[in-house]
């Protein structure tokens, strides 16, 4: 009695891509994939534009490990691929990537005991801080740190 369970694999990986921000932001989106196959995912890839089950559309394409960035608006394409040859394709629109929104700031743990405030900016952007009737600005660096001594 056969109850299914030698059946061929023929399908291709259950596969789910989605950013996992939706609001609009001056950093990459990133871009969360899951994958399973009752064969084994072999291999997960992601691209840029729409690309057809045509083999040749996906040169050039990035492995992915569990999400990736995207660097600009617009489709990506992603594709598992089982063991046994067996793929799926997802299609994902990304479009709230705008370089000219600046994150706000987020701030290290600071204590009425120390006097330097550091932490996290857009790169390059400009941070006010607002401490004892005083405003400090200064710019964070090309990854975003930031440093202010107060009084």
């Amino acid at each position: 009695m056969n109850l299914g369970g030698d059946k061929p694999d023929t399908a291709g990986p259950f596969l789910v891509a989605a950013p996992l921000v939706k609001k609009a932001t001056g950093e990459p989106v990133t871009v969360q994939v899951y994958t399973t196959d009752k064969s084994g995912v072999a291999k997960v890839e992601a691209k840029a534009g729409v690309c057809s089950d045509d083999s040749a559309d996906w040169v050039g394409a990035v492995e992915v490990k569990g999400s990736f960035k995207a660097e600009d608006n617009g489709w990506y394409s992603v594709r598992a691929m089982d063991r046994k040859g067996n793929y799926n394709i997802r299609y994902v629109n990304i479009d709230n990537y705008d370089p000219n929104v600046s994150e706000a700031p987020s701030v290290n743990k600071f204590t009425n005991k120390m006097t330097e405030l550091t932490g996290k900016a857009s790169p390059a952007g400009e941070v006010h801080v607002f401490a004892d009737g005083m405003e400090y600005t200064v710019k964070a660096d090309a990854e975003g740190k930031f440093s202010v001594t107060l009084p």
